[in-house]
């Protein structure tokens, strides 16, 4: 609706799932806006998501393919991993706060990471 919008545009993405939980999943070079009327509004120029089940890792340069489009994973993801960064970020919260710069966000395994 109007109230509210995300929308993540040309992004690029891999996944690769089995029975076993060897699940893995890379979001990667997205634009990101997002609006909640009355709220405010955010953005980021590059977007990354990284995702691993936690029997699951995969390689840099690892590839999977359907057909004739393939996906290479542009970096070692580790077992149990959640992650995902925002560059260029920027944020107005209802015309009180602004926020501005990169920011990371990681779980692997039992440890927690933020940066920004």
């Amino acid at each position: 609706g109007t109230s509210a919008s995300l929308r993540l545009s040309n992004a690029s993405f891999g996944l690769r799932s089995g029975a076993a939980g060897t699940t893995a999943f890379e979001l990667v070079n997205g634009t990101l806006t997002a609006t909640v009327d009355g709220l405010g509004n955010l953005k980021a120029t590059s977007v990354a998501v990284r995702y691993t089940g936690t029997s699951a890792s995969v390689a840099a340069g690892s590839k999977v393919s359907v057909g004739s489009q393939s996906y290479t994973f542009s970096q070692t993801i580790a077992a149990n991993t959640v992650a995902f960064t925002l560059k260029g970020f920027s944020a107005d919260i209802a015309n009180f706060v602004s926020l501005s710069g990169d920011l990371g966000f990681a779980k692997t395994g039992t440890d927690i990471v933020a940066v920004g």
